[in-house]
C-alpha cells in the first residue's frame, strides 16, 4: 500500500498512546540490522493506534474509558466519558467532560466549561495520565515506517 492509497482509506486523525511509540523505540533499537519492511509490519502490530471519527452526525467523537466511546482509553485514571474532540468553526476542538484527573494539550488544561481548546497536529494530548499524540493518517504513516 503507498501512502496515497493508505490517506484515502483512513482520511481522520489517529491519537497513538505515546508508551507504545516508547516500546516500539526499544524494540527497533535491539532489532538493528533485520529487515525494514519486517520491522515496520511489526510497529503497525505494536504501536496503540486509534482513529478519531465522529460517532454520531453532530461530528462528536467522545473520549474515554467506556466501551461505548469513539475512542478507548484503556487507563484507570481516565474517566468513562472524559472527553470528547469536535469540529466547530472549521477547527479541531477538545473538551472537556468534567472528568476527575482532566484534560490536557501539552501543559495546558482544557477547562470543563469552557468552550474547548483548538488542537493542532503534532500536540500531545492527556486524558488522566494517559498521554497520546494526535497526528493525521501522512504522519501515522511515516511514524510506522520509522519502525
Amino acid at each position: 500500500m503507498t501512502r496515497a492509497e493508505f490517506r484515502e482509506r483512513h482520511p481522520f486523525l489517529f491519537l497513538i498512546r505515546w508508551s507504545s511509540i516508547i516500546q516500539c523505540v526499544r524494540r527497533s533499537l535491539l532489532e538493528v540490522g533485520t529487515d525494514p519492511y519486517l520491522n515496520a509490519l511489526r510497529a503497525r502490530r505494536r504501536i496503540d493506534a486509534q482513529a478519531v471519527r465522529p460517532v454520531d452526525d453532530s461530528g462528536i467523537a467522545t473520549i474515554g474509558r467506556a466501551p461505548e466511546c469513539a475512542i478507548y482509553v484503556d487507563d484507570l485514571s481516565a474517566s468513562k466519558l472524559h472527553a470528547w474532540l469536535q469540529v466547530v468553526d472549521g477547527e479541531l476542538r477538545l473538551f472537556d467532560a468534567h472528568s476527575r484527573n482532566g484534560t490536557w494539550i501539552e501543559k495546558v488544561g482544557v477547562q470543563p466549561d469552557g468552550g474547548g481548546i483548538v488542537v493542532q497536529l503534532g500536540v500531545t494530548v492527556r486524558f488522566g495520565h494517559a498521554e497520546y499524540l494526535l497526528l493525521d493518517a501522512d504522519a501515522y504513516w511515516d511514524l510506522v515506517r520509522l519502525f
